[in-house]
């Protein structure tokens, strides 16, 4: 079903945010959005609990906290329109425009912030009876992270940290503290955001292994991998207004389970986590601005090969699931805020049951983003060059994660009508993207494996 949407104003009083969304049927009979029709999979979660407001110019996200769902579930004729108001925490008193996150509809930009004699509806209306939990209502950063697809170092970025990890079995000789010859390459990622911020800071250097050798091996070995990265990083870069500390935590504190060589590969890990004292000298390069938080410089810089089939965004892939063919396109990405925002799309003959697995990243990259990923669509990936671009991430809590992604969606309906997975990404400075389902493994099923190039980035 396809519907006409009219998003904003928004408009701040008694602290909160009150967004007005009009919709408005494209069909000759009458519909409704349905019960659940912007829900999370929460339990007790209303028809418009999943949408969230952005302000990707100041890399902030606001859930919604209360507001009424209006007549989400009643059945409107064509002329006629279903008025929803969520509410969230208050936007910033010059904040001018802002975006809204739609789940399974998309992501809206531009909508105007005004006072409340131009809003056009009821505000106080709108408020009554909203009973908003004020208690999480944000806003919480928006962060971002790359990979390199050889799985040679990774990175996260928010607003007050970046965190490098590099590979162990590409920095070191096996079960040494001796690099590598390809160190100097993999520690490029790190130099490169030490550069970033020139007046310095703390700078925490922790060594990790698997569990293969005993505790204090383990230990010993961290401790002198950190040490021996310390050293070498001060040969790299000048480090002299940084306070740097090396540390070690052996086994402790895995990034995945020790219960497969490539989970085990992951965890070898020694991580650079920079918390500069400044940390605005570096948005010349934002969370979301391109140049992108981490550059192709640590990895080969040739793209991967694909996994699945390829086509370009326009043309799109057919795959199959479950034996039902499912044809998927990306039409566009916009440029909005120093983010891209666009969307997945998918269309089939015949109704179709997604497998849990559909959208999960491959295992060993989960450790990137620990959080809550699992029914979540998190592997729609950028792949530029030989580095993933992760979707944009928020973090309710310390170390909880949330993709900035649509949340999981059980059944593609078949028709013309497609099925939208909408999502945000980094900048990654190009004119045009290519979006990379890398595929992977929950429960012996198949996460989706496919590649569409040629997506364009227009301006938003």
């Amino acid at each position: 079903m396809e519907w006409d949407l009219e998003a904003g104003p928004a408009v701040v009083r008694d602290g909160m945010t009150i967004l007005r969304l009009s919709f408005s049927p494209v069909s000759e009979n009458s519909v409704s959005l349905g019960s659940r029709v912007f829900s999370t999979i929460d339990p007790g979660a209303d028809a418009i609990n999943g949408i969230q407001l952005l302000s990707l110019a100041s890399s902030t996200m606001y859930p919604k906290v209360g507001g009424s769902e209006g007549k989400a579930a009643t059945r409107v004729s064509p002329g006629e329109d279903a008025e929803l108001f969520p509410i969230f925490g208050a936007v910033p008193q010059d904040t001018g425009t802002v975006e809204v996150f739609l789940p399974h509809f998309g992501v809206v930009a531009g909508v105007p912030v005004v006072g409340e004699a131009e809003a056009g509806f009821d505000v106080a209306g709108a408020l009554s009876g909203a009973d908003p939990d004020t208690s999480k209502a944000g806003p919480y950063s928006i962060g971002s992270a790359t990979f390199v697809a050889d799985g040679s170092s990774d990175t996260r970025k928010d607003s007050t940290s970046t965190t490098v990890t590099v590979s162990g079995d590409v920095t070191f000789a096996s079960d040494s503290a001796e690099l590598s010859g390809q160190a100097d390459a993999v520690l490029a990622s790190a130099v490169e955001q030490i550069k970033r911020f020139p007046s310095g800071g703390g700078l925490a250097i922790t060594g990790h292994t698997d569990d293969v050798a005993d505790d204090a091996h383990n230990q010993t070995l961290s401790e002198q991998r950190a040490r021996a990265v310390s050293d070498r990083l001060k040969q790299l870069v000048d480090l002299s207004k940084w306070t740097v500390e090396a540390t070690g935590k052996g086994e402790g504190e895995p990034r995945v389970p020790n219960d497969s060589d490539e989970h085990r590969q992951a965890n070898r890990r020694v991580e650079v986590v920079l918390t500069p004292s400044n940390p605005a000298e570096g948005e010349g390069s934002g969370v979301g601005a391109s140049p992108a938080p981490a550059s192709p410089s640590a990895g080969s810089g040739q793209m991967p090969q694909a996994q699945g089939p390829v086509g370009t965004g326009a043309d799109g892939v057919d795959i199959t699931i479950d034996s039902v063919v499912v044809h998927v396109w990306m039409e566009k990405v916009t440029r909005v805020g120093g983010y891209l925002v666009g969307e997945l799309l998918m269309r089939t003959d015949s109704e179709l049951s997604l497998p849990v697995s559909a959208f999960i990243l491959p295992s060993e990259w989960q450790g990137v983003l620990r959080g809550q990923l699992l029914n979540r669509v998190c592997n729609l990936t950028l792949l530029s060059g030989d580095t993933h671009y992760l979707e944009a991430y928020y973090a309710a809590a310390a170390e909880t994660f949330y993709p900035l992604a649509d949340t999981f969606t059980l059944v593609v309906k078949s028709g013309q009508v497609p099925t939208r997975f909408p999502a945000v990404w980094p900048d990654t400075g190009q004119d045009a993207v290519v979006l990379d389902l890398p595929g992977g493994k929950k429960m012996h099923q198949d996460a989706l494996r496919l590649r569409l190039t040629d997506i364009p980035v227009v301006e938003g």
